[in-house]
């Protein structure tokens, strides 16, 4: 087996685990989801030194808010620099680019129509454009990095 075709049987199976993770993680319910939420928020006062009764029913929204978009965001980058490797491992072509944040961002959509079944959450078309950030840069710094090899490599030889 070349190392071309390792790379790709590496790439895709990271994928399908990282998107078992991502489903796993929308089938939780909503309470248990805003605890997990809360854990980090609750972390982050304490690190901070600061105390709960000091924070505002608007900053405890807003906090709670970027920490949930956050880990999507994290969630949907990593998705981003799988599939573009999975798929750049097979072609290696500028298209790879469009295609893998094309197949990203569907995938996201699809999570957010699973998540309108499941108790506490709901599906917001905001949600995919939030994510789409994670995925294009995800896609980018994907590319950025095998850019940067390919040119060394060229140098080199």
């Amino acid at each position: 087996m070349s190392d071309k075709t390792k790379r790709l049987y590496f790439f895709r199976i990271l994928c399908v685990l990282w998107m078992t993770v991502i489903f796993v993680f929308s089938s939780r319910n909503g309470e248990v989801s805003s605890n997990d939420s809360g854990q980090i928020l609750l972390f982050f006062q304490n690190f901070f030194s600061v105390p709960g009764d000091k924070l505002s029913e608007t900053v405890v929204y807003a906090a709670t808010f970027v920490i949930r978009k956050s880990a999507h965001i994290f969630e949907y980058f990593v998705l981003g620099v799988l599939v573009s490797g999975s798929l750049y491992s097979n072609n290696p072509h500028k298209k790879s680019v469009l295609t893998a944040f094309v197949l990203c961002v569907l995938y996201r959509a699809s999570d957010e129509i699973h998540q309108l079944f499941v108790p506490g959450r709901s599906g917001m078309v905001r949600d995919v454009f939030i994510n789409s950030i994670g995925i294009a840069l995800g896609v980018f710094i994907y590319r950025v990095i095998i850019s940067t090899i390919s040119k060394r490599k060229n140098v080199i030889e």
